[in-house]
This record gives structure tokens, sequence and C-alpha cells, in this order.
């Protein structure tokens, strides 16, 4: 508040000034000509980004895309994040995406289910090393029973995500301790993981 009250702004709106003093007289002319950069510094805090800066080839998506939530849009809402990230995405990467670009949007999106798989591989779960596979199944269990991933949706995946996991966190922990030499404190684990997940036995006889 303090900038904008000082500042002379632009009524022109042209880019030479960038919306603060450039030569109009303003309060903070003479900062400008000592330090130049101080003029574009204000104009992004006051959410006035300068062309030169918002095309800069060297920023990536996710800077720019921080600029905007910062300073040009910090009201956005978080419905629209995903549509603006993508938009900057496109624009920073010719209108192409990577693979990891269609993650970040899919969480953007409100995917958890996406987030379980991200999760799982960013974080060692695919190496078969049992406590990231165990870590990443627990969570996914978490999401399932706190109701951020539905069991339809679960299902609706071409594998039911958090069956898969079980099964992959079991597999890693009998391999971890099997390698240990210590088979019967492996299956131990993996059958209290599991031992939650199946289904009530039913008694014999019972109606």
């Amino acid at each position: 508040d303090v900038i904008k009250r000082e500042a002379a702004f632009s009524s022109s709106g042209s880019s030479e000034g960038f919306g603060l003093g450039g030569g109009h007289g303003g309060a903070l002319d003479a900062l400008f000509r000592r330090f130049p950069p101080l003029q574009q510094i204000l104009s992004v805090l006051v959410g006035k980004v300068p062309p030169n800066i918002a095309n800069d080839p060297s920023l990536t998506w996710s800077e720019a895309f921080l600029m905007e939530l910062l300073y040009s849009r910090p009201d956005i809402g978080p419905e629209n994040i995903a549509a603006r990230a993508s938009a900057i995405m496109s624009r920073k990467g010719d209108g192409r995406k990577h693979a990891l670009d269609e993650i970040i949007l899919s969480i953007m999106g409100g995917s958890a289910g996406q987030v379980v798989e991200t999760m799982f591989s960013l974080c060692g779960g695919s190496s078969g090393a049992a406590l990231p596979a165990t870590v990443t199944s627990l969570f996914c269990s978490l999401l399932v029973d706190a109701g951020c991933i539905s069991s339809e949706e679960a299902s609706s995946l071409s594998t039911n995500i958090q069956i898969e996991l079980l099964i992959l966190a079991a597999e890693a922990i009998l391999s971890s301790f099997s390698v240990q030499e210590q088979s019967n404190v492996g299956v131990r684990a993996a059958v209290r993981l599991l031992l939650p997940h199946a289904p009530p036995r039913r008694i014999e006889g019972e109606v």
C-alpha cells in the first residue's frame, strides 16, 4: 500500500514505465535512476508484471505460476488453480506438456488416487523396499477411510489401488525379512497388515 501511494502510476499503461514512475515524475524516480532493477521489482510486487519478465524463457512454468499467484492474481479460486497452471504449462512448453506436468495437474484437480500413485513411484515403493511400500499402502488406506478416495473410485481404476498397494507391501515385507532369514517375522507382519482388510469368516451353520 505504501508503494502504491508513493508511486506515480502511468495512466497510459505503456510497458515503458511498467506502471511505476518511469519518468512521469513519481516519488520513486530518484531511486529508479540509482537502481534501475528496482522499478521492475516493485512492479511485480504490486501485481503489474513487466512483459519482459512474464515472457522470460528462463522462467520455468512453476516460477511463472507462483509469481502470478503471489502478485498478479492472489484472489484466484482453488477450483481454478489447475486451469491456470495448465495454461502456463502450455505457454511455457509451446503447447506441449510432459508426463510429470499431467500428473501435477491431476493432483491439483483433487485426484487423491494420483497422489498415492505418484508417492509410490517417487518415494521408492516400486523398488521393492518394505518401508516405502508399507507407508504408501497405509496412507492410501487412510485416504479411503477418510473418504478422500471412495471405494468406487479405487475400484474404477485399471486395478484397485488399495488392494494392489496392500499386496505389494505384503510382498515387500516378506521379501525383506526373508533376506534377513526371518521369514516367520515377515509372515506375521504381512498378516497383520492384511488381516484388517480380510472379509469376516463365516461360521459354519450360521444362517
